[in-house]
């Protein structure tokens, strides 16, 4: 144990001199590493090998050692995740890593440069996570907190609002371009770039598109192709570029299309109906309750 003793203090260099972390966290990762260490010695296990079955063991002796006998879907992710970090750290190698020699500048303008050498980049969406979990939210919770939705009753009256528009694609609408007319199943649409969805944003809403605000339009359930997606308000959300991109296909979140989907599919189609679904938009089944608490779902209104 005396050998991980002086690992956990270099475990806590590394926290604060690679990842940033703030005092109040390093308590949270030391309390559970610490925990995880002597778990795993007492049993002949390395501490150094991730095994989530073994934290999931971990996790539930220690709920029931805090008189709770279980831990929040929360708490469990952050202790995983807090661990994950321990692990990766101690079963890679620790060589010195040369610092590159400058003349040291005056202590206010001294910053810390060092060579990232034989390991992986950290994944962005994973670090964003536990830097928000870290803060008490999760992606899913703070991508809600500033995103918003069209009133059930303003798509109810009027859906799509442009009938006669449709995005272009090469696949649905090969060789065709903006401004051209095409035909889906028989009828004759113009197609476009994204503008006409936020027109009906903005129609929706009674609220204007705020250019350089770092909002934009979003379809929830994709197919801007079809005219009755297009600009219809019960695929059309409003979030922040950073969220909105971890719901694309190129950087997925693993749980924020799909909740952004159960939103939806609550507020436009789980009772009263706002029109009847086309065949790809289906209940996915995603308990919001469990994964935005008490974070409300905003309607937009003008």
């Amino acid at each position: 144990m005396a050998d991980w003793e002086q690992r956990i203090e270099q475990f806590v260099e590394y926290l604060q001199r690679e990842r940033r972390v703030g005092s109040s966290a390093q308590h949270q990762y030391l309390s559970i590493v610490k925990d995880w260490i002597g778990f795993s010695l007492e049993r002949g296990r390395d501490p150094a090998a991730f095994d989530q079955a073994f934290v999931d063991t971990l996790l539930d002796r220690r709920a029931c050692r805090n008189n709770r006998g279980a831990l929040s879907a929360g708490s469990r992710l952050a202790y995983t995740s807090n661990l994950k970090v321990f692990c990766e750290w101690a079963s890679a190698d620790q060589p010195a890593t040369p610092k590159l020699a400058y003349s040291q500048p005056p202590p206010s303008q001294q910053i810390w440069i060092e060579s990232w050498q034989g390991r992986p980049l950290p994944s962005p969406i994973d670090a964003l996570e536990r830097l928000l979990q870290q803060g008490g939210t999760t992606i899913v919770r703070a991508a809600f907190k500033y995103s918003f939705f069209a009133h059930p009753d303003a798509v109810r009256r009027r859906t799509p609002w442009y009938p006669e528009r449709a995005r272009t694609s090469r696949k649905h609408y090969p060789g065709r371009d903006r401004g051209d007319i095409a035909l889906w199943r028989g009828r004759s649409v113009t197609l476009g770039d994204n503008s006409y969805a936020q027109h009906a944003w903005a129609k929706y809403t009674g609220r204007p598109i705020e250019r350089g605000s770092g909002f934009g339009v979003r379809h929830i359930w994709g197919n801007p192709w079809d005219p009755e997606a297009f600009t219809a308000g019960w695929n059309l959300c409003y979030m922040p570029f950073w969220a909105g991109m971890l719901t694309e296909r190129q950087h997925p979140h693993p749980q924020l299309k799909a909740a952004i989907r159960q939103a939806g599919w609550n507020l436009y189609f789980c009772t009263d109906s706002v029109c009847e679904p086309p065949e790809y938009v289906n209940d996915p089944g995603v308990d919001l309750g469990r994964l935005l608490g008490t974070q409300p779902i905003y309607v937009l209104q003008g």
